[in-house]
């Protein structure tokens, strides 16, 4: 006994549901590494955009910094008011043989000074759970050696990069559902028309209501 053929209408919508199942993986996995990409790429431009306002921040710092016959001190009149506002989020710390030096701003909370210059890795815990970006650099100022470590708190702009990901992820799988939507709808009415009705033929050819299938076909079904 021979098995009855499956029919047409449910052979097309197999193929066309594993194509996009097929499909959404490889959006899925094509978005995903995407999203990972970015993320690295934006991170970085972030710190390193930040790390620029840092500079910045310093050569302030060394600006206001003079010299008189008792040595040198720091001119706070010419220090930006965000580093006299408690706990303001923009630190910095001096060190100099003649003393050490720090921002109000940071009222009583210690902020190390590292031993090498540049960029401190990661980020350090600061006041009331801040989260700052960190770095020191040498100058000389008046013949004498200076370094000067500036930070700043960076949890804000974290947090709207982690809603920027989610808005972007949101988006990203909306995407991936919609073309994959388009995809099957497109297969299923223009794709694999010639695959149905080549289906429906042999159907009607198996049932004795047909003697010979249709010449005029796809190029691919001609060799049926």
């Amino acid at each position: 006994m021979t098995q009855a053929p499956a029919r047409p209408e449910l052979a097309g919508a197999s193929i066309a549901r594993r194509l996009s199942i097929g499909l959404a993986a490889s959006l899925l996995l094509t978005a995903a590494a995407l999203a990972l990409v970015a993320s690295v790429l934006f991170e970085r431009a972030l710190r390193e955009h930040a790390l620029g306002l840092l500079e910045d921040d310093a050569r302030t710092v060394l600006a206001s910094i003079n010299s008189c016959p008792q040595g040198l001190w720091i001119d706070r009149q010419h220090l930006p008011r965000v580093f006299e506002r408690p706990l303001s989020g923009r630190y910095f710390v001096v060190v100099s043989a003649a003393g050490t030096w720090r921002s109000r701003s940071l009222w009583d909370h210690e902020l190390a000074v590292p031993d090498i210059a540049g960029a401190v890795p990661g980020l350090i815990a600061g006041p009331q759970g801040q989260r700052l970006l960190c770095l020191r650099t040498n100058y000389r100022r008046h013949g004498q050696s200076l370094a000067i470590m500036v930070a700043a708190d960076v949890a804000p702009l974290l947090a709207d990069f982690r809603r920027i990901g989610l808005l972007l992820l949101g988006l990203g799988a909306f995407a991936v559902l919609a073309l994959t939507a388009m995809q099957r709808a497109w297969m299923r009415h223009s794709a694999l028309d010639p695959l149905r009705q080549a289906g429906h033929q042999v159907h009607e050819l198996t049932e004795g209501r047909r003697d010979r299938l249709d010449a005029t076909v796809a190029v691919e079904l001609q060799p049926l």
